[in-house]
């Protein structure tokens, strides 16, 4: 995993996920200045480094700083003609993080204040692995893409859920399968329902197929989960994971440390009033959304490694879903991506939407109960507690009851007069 304390992506690593025409880049007088100093191909328009666009560097930002562990990167030292891709990369940093979920040995489950995840197996996953586009001078290749989608199906399946990956998608054909995978029979449910989509991403929420046609996260994907078009969900978790740009804006950082807040609450209300019903469901709850960068910035991925963000959820969850709920969790990922920086001094935020998930989720990671014995754990995270000390006071009054049974019957064998 390298240094701790700061995981620095080596230049030519490091890419967005932006998805820029090519025709959409002038070129002028400063752009040629810089030409010769650009990193990697200049025909892969839709995943410009970091440092080499001189649009975006044009911007007020402060010069990263060298020696904050206290040593000087050796300077580049390139040929005519070499590329920074050729150099050679420190290992640490090309390779990927090996997935082993820490077994739990609590169970946590309250329904009142819980969602139930005792199902085995908990629920069902979704990977959609956008990383081939038939256009590649406008979409290029996501080179360290499948280490994600490879690292997300590891997680899910060590988590206890049935996992289903599938890449390089075709607008009509990602809709018609994220519909079926809503569209299940209440018996295979499970406990909650995850959906990953990992692709190219423009800005308002669209995200880019295969074919170079977009669906918009709200209409196409949030929508088809809620409970008006998916009822056999309400009530369960339904949890998202969008790995994409929303926008070409580089988080250049600050000077100073600054803490982010990586909750977004949802604003307004969907419900509809009718006087003629005492109670309604509303139609949005239980989702919570995260979101690998804000609205209109890019987000970073390794060539080696895969995404920033998909390594934080990978690592934070796999040492942590034993005894942390799924918020807290998603905190701790804001709080590893905050580690990150390239060497240009670029950095990225992380955000996760909260729709009505008013509930907190533990997976209870190797933990299974047999369905027979589930109605054990519907009233209480504190069950096996309360058995305890039932159990312990059943003892101790039986232990009672006997010893006063014994004492009675040596005190009337030992009466005086008696036979």
């Amino acid at each position: 995993m390298g240094k701790k304390s700061k995981k620095t992506r080596k230049s030519g690593n490091t890419r967005s996920d932006a998805a820029v025409s090519s025709s959409g880049i002038k070129e002028d007088k400063f752009e040629n200045a810089f030409a010769k100093f650009t990193i990697g191909s200049t025909k892969d328009t839709d995943e410009i480094d970091d440092a080499t666009n001189p649009l975006r560097k044009s911007k007020v930002w402060n010069e990263p700083s060298y020696n904050k562990g206290g040593s000087i990167p050796t300077p580049l030292d390139l040929q005519q003609g070499q590329e920074c891709g050729a150099l050679q990369i420190l290992e640490d940093t090309k390779t990927p993080l090996h997935i082993q979920v820490e077994m739990g040995n609590k169970f946590f489950c309250d329904p009142t204040r819980m969602y139930p995840m005792s199902s085995c197996p908990r629920g069902r996953v979704l990977i959609i692995n956008n990383q081939e586009f038939d256009n590649p001078r406008m979409y290029s290749f996501r080179t360290g893409a499948d280490v994600d989608a490879d690292n997300l199906e590891k997680l899910f399946i060590q988590l206890g859920l049935n996992v289903t990956s599938l890449r390089n998608m075709k607008r009509n054909d990602m809709r018609k399968k994220i519909i079926d995978f809503a569209d299940v029979a209440d018996e295979k449910v499970g406990d909650m329902m995850v959906v990953c989509i990992l692709s190219h991403g423009l800005e308002h929420g669209k995200i880019v197929c295969a074919d170079g046609l977009v669906i918009d996260t709200e209409q196409d994907v949030l929508r088809s989960f809620n409970n008006d078009y998916c009822p056999a969900l309400r009530g369960k978790p339904k949890f998202f994971i969008i790995q994409a740009c929303r926008g070409e804006e580089i988080d250049c950082g600050v000077s100073s440390p600054t803490d982010f807040t990586d909750a977004s609450p949802m604003g307004g209300s969907r419900g509809r009033n009718n006087s003629e019903c005492q109670f309604r469901d509303v139609s949005w709850e239980d989702m919570l959304i995260a979101y690998s960068t804000l609205p209109g910035y890019v987000s970073n991925r390794n060539l080696y490694r895969g995404t920033w963000f998909i390594e934080s959820i990978c690592k934070v969850f796999m040492e942590n879903a034993k005894n942390m709920n799924l918020r807290d969790m998603l905190d701790e990922v804001g709080f590893e991506l905050s580690q990150y920086e390239s060497e240009n001094g670029t950095k990225q935020s992380c955000s996760y939407d909260v729709r009505h998930f008013y509930k907190k989720l533990y997976f209870n990671p190797g933990i299974n109960i047999d369905p027979k014995e589930r109605w054990k754990y519907s009233n209480s995270s504190a069950f096996d507690n309360i058995m305890s000390e039932q159990n312990k006071d059943e003892t101790e009054g039986l232990q009672l009851a006997t010893t006063s049974s014994k004492k009675r019957t040596i005190s009337v064998s030992h009466f005086p007069g008696s036979k």
